[in-house]
């Protein structure tokens, strides 16, 4: 993870609500990205666990908790 502890980069945290899904329309340097779908008990355990580690992604799972209908 990039910079986190040592430099001063940040991140933007957004809520997107009423979406549809459609085909990813990806640059070539991210032509190797994967998606799957994961339930909320499955994202815990997953954080429990130490899978997930990366700070912004943290943080915007912490502020979707706060949200009013929270982080499932």
């Amino acid at each position: 993870h990039v910079a986190y502890g040592y430099a001063s980069q940040g991140c933007h945290v957004f809520l997107a609500e009423e979406l549809t899904e459609g085909a990813p329309e990806r640059e070539a340097s991210e032509a190797d990205m994967r998606q799957r779908r994961v339930a909320p008990d499955e994202w815990r355990a997953l954080i429990r666990a130490g899978r997930v580690t990366d700070a912004a992604t943290l943080a915007a799972y912490t502020l979707l908790g706060l949200h009013p209908g929270g982080a499932g």
